[in-house]
C-alpha cells in the first residue's frame, strides 16, 4: 500500500511539474489580431442587407421637445445576397436630426429622397406624359431613410441613405432590388412582369372595389387589383391605356381570364368612395383606377403581377 501512496505521489508531481514547465514556455501563433474596419458609405445601387422598419420614427429629448427622426441603420453592401431594400440616393450633407424636421413636420432630409417615381422611371410631379399615358403605376413599396451604424458613426461618418423598399414586406428579406440584380438599375416598371417572385410584396390589391382605401396583402382573398392610378376626370382614352398596362404588368394574353375577370377603369370621390355615374365620373375632383376586378363571382388569392402564364390565383 506505501508503495501505491509514494507512486502516486511522484506521478501528481510530475504532472504538476509538466504543466509548469508548459505555462512557462507557451505557443505563440504566428499573425496579429486584428478587427474588421467598418465598411464604407453605401452607394446609389447597393442594398440593405438586414430587415429594418419601413415607419418615420421621431422622438424627443430632454434637451428639446423638437422632434427628431430615428433612422433604421442595417448594414449595406452588394446585392448578391439576401436584400431588404435598394439605395437610390446618399447624401452626404445631412441636415443633423436635432434641425432635421421643418416648421410643418416634414423630415428635411427625406424631401431630398428622389422617391419612388423616380425609382420607376417615371416623370415625377405630373399626371401626363408617363411610360402609359395618364397613368401612374400603383405598387407598395416605400421610401426609407437609413443612417450609418454606431461603429460607422464612430470612425466619423456622416450621411442618410434613401433605400426604396417593399412596404408591405420589409422584414422577411423580399424587395424590389432582388429584380436589380438580373435586369440593372433602376429597373423600369414595365420589366416587373418578369419578377414573380417579389409581385405578392409590391402588388395593391383591394377587399372590395367599392373603396380605394381599402388596400390589403394580395395573399390574402380579395375581389380586385389596381394597377394605375391618374387624377381628373375620366376619358375614354383611360380605358385603352389601362388595358396596355395591365397586359404590360401581368404579362398575361388574356387578362380577363376567359370572363373571370373584368379590366376597367373605375372612378373614386375625394373620400374614396367608387362613383358611377357619367357626370360625377367628369367631375374634375375625382381619380381614377386601373383595375382588374372579379365578376361577382370570382375571387383572388395573390397577386397577377408578372403572372404571364401561371395559373391565375383564384380564391
Amino acid at each position: 500500500m506505501g508503495r501505491r501512496r509514494t507512486g502516486l505521489v511522484v506521478l501528481v508531481v510530475a504532472l504538476a511539474v509538466a504543466v509548469t514547465v508548459s505555462n512557462l514556455n507557451p505557443k505563440h501563433i504566428a499573425g496579429m489580431a486584428t478587427v474588421t474596419p467598418p465598411p464604407p458609405p453605401p452607394a446609389v445601387g447597393d442594398c440593405a442587407l438586414g430587415p429594418f422598419s419601413t415607419a418615420m420614427d421621431m422622438t424627443s429629448t430632454q434637451q428639446s421637445s423638437q422632434p427628431q427622426p430615428v433612422y433604421p441603420h442595417p448594414p449595406t453592401g452588394s446585392c448578391h445576397h439576401t436584400v431588404y431594400g435598394q439605395i437610390t440616393a446618399v447624401i452626404t450633407n445631412p441636415a443633423r436630426a436635432s434641425d432635421a424636421v421643418d416648421g410643418d413636420g416634414q423630415d428635411r432630409n427625406y424631401a431630398r429622397c428622389p422617391g419612388n417615381a423616380a425609382y420607376e422611371d417615371l416623370p415625377a410631379g405630373s399626371d401626363t406624359g408617363t411610360a402609359y399615358g395618364h397613368w401612374h403605376v400603383q405598387l407598395a413599396t416605400n421610401t426609407v431613410l437609413i443612417s450609418p451604424t454606431p461603429r460607422q458613426v464612430a470612425i466619423g461618418q456622416h450621411w442618410v441613405a434613401c433605400v426604396i423598399a417593399a412596404s408591405q414586406a420589409p422584414s422577411v428579406g423580399v424587395s424590389v432590388s432582388q429584380i436589380d440584380q438580373a435586369l440593372g438599375f433602376p429597373t423600369p416598371v414595365g420589366r416587373w412582369r418578369h419578377s414573380r417572385q417579389v409581385a405578392g410584396a409590391v402588388g395593391i390589391c383591394l377587399l372590395t372595389s367599392s373603396s380605394s382605401s381599402d388596400a390589403r396583402d394580395c395573399s390574402i382573398t380579395h375581389a380586385a387589383e389596381s394597377f394605375g392610378y391618374t387624377t381628373g376626370p375620366f376619358t375614354p382614352e383611360l380605358a385603352a391605356t389601362c388595358r396596355a398596362l395591365i397586359g404590360d404588368l401581368t404579362g398575361m394574353t388574356d387578362p380577363t381570364a376567359g370572363g373571370r375577370l373584368r379590366v376597367e377603369v373605375l372612378s373614386y370621390n375625394a373620400n374614396g368612395d367608387l362613383v358611377t355615374s357619367t357626370q360625377q365620373r367628369k367631375a374634375t375632383d375625382t381619380s381614377q383606377a386601373c383595375m382588374v376586378n372579379g365578376d361577382g363571382r370570382s375571387y383572388l388569392k395573390g397577386s397577377l403581377l408578372a403572372l404571364g402564364s401561371h395559373a391565375v390565383p383564384f380564391g
